[in-house]
């Protein structure tokens, strides 16, 4: 009887840690952060028509473009208009930061002033308050990761994940890892599969790859995939994170090249982020707590799965993100679970960027058997 006490702990554990995720999402509907984006369509007929011939004047005379003249002499009057725009609690007018009609987009406020001239360019802001105009509001997102939000694309895809947006405000996802504790897919083999909006996260966790050989940078994984669920909320600045995984079979079955399998049984995180602008690009400071929970899986005389020990880490969260004016380069450093990390992304186009994330498990701490001392993981990124 006393044998299956850890596994009953375990499973009371997931059904609180289900609960929270679930309360987590009922808050979907409070405020977002101070600076809000919003998307609405463009429904006013007379609007969109100086629109297309002002677009149409400015790739003509100014920039000139025979390619997007003729797509849009074809398309503005069988396709919308979709803007958005930015604003703030100071500035509740804000500015337009994107004007887009199928596969055209220009996402510059600047070139949209130029573009559309000062006085369409405020009746396009302000066409948002048309009582036919539906708005959809969204989280200001990090364009050099999937957390985007803010360009027009319909999918993202790296190796480690893979979004499909059904509506501007909502997506259906795959992925591999826990990358916000630090288990990039080489290390963490628990398949992710769930839907996504700018204000909340919900995935359903499942086995699917463990043991494995080291590749180039990439070395073998020891921590065993398993069953699960995980979550995110954001509520204004702040992001709470959760993530449990339950010991299974799944786990005892896994390919192992360390003695005992271990899962990542419990992840909990908790930050609040503080963008600011400098003159030398954009940054965000986000700082909070976290705690990670790694199990180790056993069985009983009797092959029952039961939990052997576990390793319990309290830990601050820190990250510093910074993007370049250009906006080409986006370099991240910062701390989770005692373990040092940094990530550098590159824009090589609109539509194709590169990634590396490095994690130093050995700086601040001494790294467990299921861990390795230094990890990298290097994937290309393509939206479209």
């Amino acid at each position: 009887m006393l044998g299956h006490w850890p596994l009953r702990i375990a499973n009371n554990r997931a059904v609180g840690v289900v609960l929270c995720l679930l309360l987590l999402a009922l808050g979907v509907g409070l405020p977002n952060a101070a600076a809000a984006i919003t998307e609405w369509a463009l429904v006013n007929p007379m609007l969109a028509q100086r629109t297309a011939s002002s677009l149409t004047r400015y790739y003509t005379e100014v920039k000139p473009q025979k390619t997007w003249v003729r797509y849009i002499a074809r398309n503005s009057g069988r396709s919308e208009f979709r803007l958005r725009s930015v604003s703030t609690a100071n500035d509740t007018l804000g500015e337009l930061i994107s004007l887009r009609l199928g596969q055209f987009r220009i996402s510059s406020t600047t070139e949209l002033r130029v573009a559309l001239g000062d006085d369409l360019y405020a009746a396009l802001l302000l066409s948002r308050n048309d009582p036919m105009a539906v708005q959809e509001a969204l989280f200001i997102g990090d364009q050099f990761t999937h957390d985007d939000w803010l360009s027009n694309s319909t999918g993202i895809l790296s190796l480690d994940r893979l979004d499909y947006r059904v509506t501007p405000s909502l997506g259906l996802f795959v992925g591999l890892g826990a990358p916000e504790s630090n288990q990039s897919w080489w290390n963490d083999g628990s398949l992710r599969s769930g839907v996504a909006s700018p204000e909340w996260e919900f995935a359903i966790l499942a086995p699917l790859a463990s043991g494995g050989s080291a590749v180039g940078p990439l070395r073998e994984r020891r921590v065993a995939p398993g069953w699960g669920a995980a979550g995110m909320v954001r509520l204004q600045n702040f992001t709470g994170r959760a993530r449990f995984t339950g010991l299974s079979d799944a786990a005892l079955n896994a390919t192992q090249t360390i003695a005992s399998p271990y899962v990542h049984s419990l992840s909990l995180q908790g930050t609040f982020g503080f963008p600011f602008e400098t003159p030398l690009g954009a940054m965000r400071l986000s700082a909070g707590a976290g705690y990670e929970e790694y199990a180790q899986v056993c069985s009983d005389q009797n092959n029952q799965v039961v939990q052997g020990e576990r390793v319990r880490r309290f830990s601050p969260v820190g990250d510093l993100d910074w993007v370049l004016p250009n906006e080409d380069l986006r370099f991240s450093i910062g701390v989770a679970d005692l373990s040092l990390r940094g990530s550098f992304t590159a824009r090589l186009t609109n539509s194709f960027y590169f990634q590396v994330r490095a994690v130093s498990n050995n700086t601040l701490r001494k790294p467990e058997p299921f861990e390795h001392p230094f990890t990298l993981f290097l994937t290309p990124i393509i939206k479209w």
